[in-house]
């Protein structure tokens, strides 16, 4: 599900946190050792994702956001902000020379995004697999 969340609104945070769950408290956050990731330059999106990328030849950058039942993609449009909401049961990642991020027929490929954020990237991974062993889904 991907969103417009340039302005604040109630009633798409209500319909994020009801998709992937409210934001990690405080305290989650800091035993977590932080629940978002550096910057992460973008490589190719997917077909499906073009109106979300720049039409210009500028650079674009990704940030991932951790929650309870999913993650978050925030990605930034020239002055618009998008927030791609992925649930752990839908999330495929693939690690190569860059971080891949596949769901819902969609995708996002980084370049070097990898490398700086490795240790994010494991918890991540270890988060999915918590899930999915609490509500029994197949890995």
């Amino acid at each position: 599900m991907v969103i417009e969340t340039t302005y604040e609104n109630k009633a798409i945070r209500k319909k994020i946190n009801d998709f992937i769950g409210p934001s990690f408290s405080l305290v989650e956050s800091i035993k977590l050792n932080g629940i978002g990731s550096k910057r992460m330059l973008v490589s190719e999106f997917s077909p499906n994702m073009h109106q979300y990328a720049q039409s210009n030849q500028d650079q674009q950058f990704i940030n991932i956001e951790l929650r309870p039942n999913g993650i978050i993609v925030h990605i930034r449009k020239n002055y618009r902000h998008f927030a791609w909401s992925i649930p752990y049961y839908q999330l495929a990642i693939y690690k190569t020379e860059s971080l891949n991020i596949h769901a819902q027929g969609r995708y996002i490929k980084t370049k070097d995004g990898f490398q700086h954020n490795t240790k994010f990237v494991e918890k991540m991974l270890d988060l999915r697999v918590n899930y999915m062993k609490e509500h029994e889904l197949p890995l």
